[in-house]
């Protein structure tokens, strides 16, 4: 839950249960709504026949999808700028992380995945 946190979701400790394992639960707000979305994309990792599923764009575009619910823009890119803010019990806001710009967005991506794919060819992380 710590990515949740980063992002201001969060719901009670009571609540997560039912978030999580009711069939169709009747969400108090967003927040639920996300977390109940990070468990979909979870399980649809952990059912995939493959130890991890390609990291490419159709694959990011589902999980956030999935992650994101029924909200408006959920498996696209975003069309504005949002960096992460982070907002304080007395009102104060900070910025947490600064995000790309939205029209950077498809590039910097592409940049990703090729960087991704460069270190799986080179091996990182793996013992030789």
């Amino acid at each position: 839950m710590s990515s949740n946190r980063i992002e201001g979701v969060s719901i009670e400790a009571a609540r997560v249960r039912d978030v999580l394992v009711a069939a169709r639960p009747l969400f108090r707000d967003r927040d639920e709504e996300e977390v109940r979305g990070y468990r979909d994309a979870l399980a649809w990792i952990h059912g995939m026949d493959s130890a991890s599923p390609p990291l490419d764009e159709a694959t990011v575009l589902r999980l956030h999808a999935l992650a994101r619910g029924e909200i408006w823009d959920a498996g696209r890119y975003k069309e504005k700028d949002a960096d992460i803010i982070e907002r304080y019990p007395d009102g104060r806001e900070r910025v947490r992380f600064r995000t790309a710009a939205a029209t950077e967005t498809p590039a910097r991506m592409v940049k990703l995945w090729a960087d991704w794919q460069r270190c799986r060819d080179e091996s990182w992380g793996q013992k030789r």
